[in-house]
């Protein structure tokens, strides 16, 4: 595959100005947050199109997913957010966050939303 992620961070917030500011960077939390959000940034020397999405899983268990984005092709790097609410449904728990490009999982965010010490 051609195209890379060269950062994926989970966050409690991102702003939207340029460049973004990510806030309360990690993977625990002492409980499910209230809205948390993952940030990804990709390298993509071809300039193609490709399509990218965000699955959840608890275990092998499939929890939720983003829709997929189309992002179409014009430049060599991308950035990305994708955020998610309290009312997800999301327990004291740990979940993994697949990035899927093109159909094919690329990276792995872990997220411990039940760690006793927490943030």
């Amino acid at each position: 595959m051609d195209i890379t992620i060269l950062n994926a961070v989970a966050c409690n917030g991102v702003t939207d100005g340029e460049p973004k500011d990510l806030l309360g960077v990690g993977f625990r939390w002492r409980v499910p947050p209230d809205q948390f959000a993952v940030w990804i940034e990709l390298y993509n020397p071809t300039e193609r199109a490709f399509s990218i999405n965000l699955q959840i899983q608890r275990g092998r268990d499939f929890v939720g997913e983003s829709g997929d984005e189309l992002v179409l092709a014009g430049g060599s790097y991308w950035q990305g957010v994708y955020r998610w609410r309290k009312g997800a449904g999301f327990q004291a728990k740990t979940y993994n966050v697949h990035i899927v490009v093109d159909g094919v999982p690329v990276r792995l965010v872990p997220l411990d939303f039940g760690h006793p010490e927490g943030k």
